[in-house]
């Protein structure tokens, strides 16, 4: 059966929530990657391992969402489009009254620990003091963080992408533009954290405001139905399980690491890790706008556009990475060096190539994802994302022991190889796709240009490349040319074209 076209209507409004996502996105994660080499300058390799860590309590104990801020998604989504305003409203506040119960426990748990998770941390002696004072700050502001999920979830089951993007990047502006002047002007480690708390504070409050205005007589309320703890409880639990597997190739291996090789080994690791991750959350920033139109599909019973709108977003998402991910996984070395200097591109541009190979296979499985999560199977997400948590956790400690931040990259990659059993199972059993059709639609056409990309990059690293900065500038400036004339052979012959985004009709 050959599905329908996607309506207009739909592609039209995917698209605006795409272009203000993917622009929020952009402008975020630039001024985040510009802001890494003044943040080492400053508090140095291990105080910005330590700054890492800290910060990364948010989102460590942001898992005590429990997967509710996916299902505010979905019901918000689902509910708005049967009209039903009450159950919009019952929804966010079963997930805000459960993340504060959950987060009042966590504040407990690293309060009365924080002389223990300094310590398992190895952080020096020097700056074990300043360490255990951020942790009590990060304490007081992941709870901020937590609710601030759960009101951003409501805005894009709400669609209300735009409002979501420009408070997004505002305020992570802010924090960057705020915690440089700080640093600038004599702040250290325990200030920057201290403005991180105060600005996700100030975010939460703006998004609330938001919120509360765009869900019709939504009030907050400490009592909320059963059915919709038991709904979102339903949707979440499975979802939960997704969310650790993703805090384990990131969060929690950060930890590892440290506690294996110590805080300072953290940085080598952390910095190819935003890059890739950076490139992530851009595609999932475009990505994550079909999970509410996958609701809203579901609701109305429209297989077919689904289906087509699966296939649509699955082959843009491919020709989207691949030509990216090929000049990081190939210059890798170049990169590290003219970003953040000669010594990290020396120990780090192998862990950048692992994570980057890592990071394509995840990117792959993020439509695949979000259909899932919009149709409501989210066991099948749950079981999948068991083997990834179940191989990180086998080889992450294995391989860091033995291999150092190397071998920790490498456990990524290992966790990743199940990304295409995953992508098969949705696209046969969920979407009802041939997964040979959906191979020849999507991939097929990548293997010639990917494999003369590949010959290209080596032959232009042989030539042009070298041990100096003027060297590796040359390299990297021939590989974006050969990025650009991989997207030119795509528009060129027609395989992906504005027409199909709906920029044209």
């Amino acid at each position: 059966m050959i599905p329908s076209p996607v309506p207009s209507e739909v592609k039209s409004q995917l698209l605006k929530n795409a272009l203000f996502s993917s622009g929020s996105w952009g402008t975020t994660v630039l001024v985040n990657l510009a802001a890494i080499p003044i943040f080492i300058r400053y508090l140095g390799v291990e105080g910005y391992g330590i700054y890492l860590l800290l910060t990364g309590l948010f989102g460590y104990f942001g898992l005590l969402d429990f997967g509710l801020s996916d299902g505010v998604v979905k019901y918000v989504a689902h509910h708005m489009e049967l009209g039903n305003g009450e159950a919009v409203s019952e929804s966010v506040n079963a997930a805000l009254i459960v993340q504060l119960i959950a987060g009042m426990v966590g504040i407990f748990i690293l309060c009365i620990f924080n002389r223990q998770i300094i310590h398992a941390l190895r952080v020096s002696p020097s700056l074990a003091d300043v360490a255990s004072l951020g942790l009590y700050v990060s304490a007081a502001g992941f709870l901020c963080k937590m609710l601030l999920n759960t009101y951003n979830a409501a805005l894009k089951g709400l669609q209300r992408f735009d409002v979501l993007a420009k408070t997004t990047a505002g305020f992570s502006l802010a924090t960057n533009f705020i915690v440089v002047l700080v640093l600038i002007y004599g702040g250290r480690l325990l200030e920057v954290v201290i403005v991180n708390v105060i600005i996700t504070t100030a975010n939460l409050v703006t998004v609330a405001v938001f919120v509360s205005r765009y869900i019709p007589r939504h009030r907050l309320a400490l009592r909320v139905k059963r059915d919709s703890f038991r709904a979102l409880f339903g949707f979440g639990a499975y979802t939960f399980i997704t969310r650790v597997a993703g805090a384990l190739n990131t969060y929690f291996l950060q930890v590892i690491i440290a506690v294996i090789l110590g805080a300072s080994a953290v940085a080598f690791f952390a910095v190819p890790l935003r890059l890739t991750t950076a490139l992530e959350a851009g595609m999932a920033s475009l990505v994550s706008v079909i999970f509410p139109f996958v609701s809203t599909l579901n609701a109305r019973g429209n297989i077919e556009s689904l289906q087509k709108l699966y296939s649509q977003a699955s082959k843009y998402v491919v020709a989207l990475s691949a030509p990216v991910y090929l000049f990081i996984i190939l210059f890798s070395h170049q990169i590290l060096r003219i970003w953040v200097g000669p010594v990290f591109s020396d120990k780090g541009w192998l862990v950048l190539s692992l994570l980057g190979g890592s990071s394509l296979l995840a990117i792959w499985t993020m439509v695949p994802a979000n259909t899932v999560f919009g149709t409501g199977d989210t066991k099948i997400t749950a079981v999948f994302s068991s083997v990834v948590a179940g191989l990180n956790l086998v080889f992450s400690v294995l391989l860091t022991i033995k291999l150092g931040i190397v071998g920790a990259a490498l456990a990524v990659l290992i966790s990743a190889t199940q990304g295409p059993v995953f992508v098969w199972y949705v696209t046969s059993r969920v979407v009802r796709i041939s997964p040979r059709r959906y191979f020849a639609r999507v991939f097929a056409f990548h293997i010639a240009p990917a494999i003369g990309f590949s010959f290209l990059s080596l032959a232009i690293m042989w030539v042009a490349g070298g041990p100096s900065t003027p060297g590796a500038l040359l390299t990297l400036a021939l590989g974006v040319t050969l990025i650009g004339l991989y997207y030119s052979l795509l528009f060129g012959v027609r395989f992906v074209s504005f027409r199909h985004l709906g920029w044209s009709e």
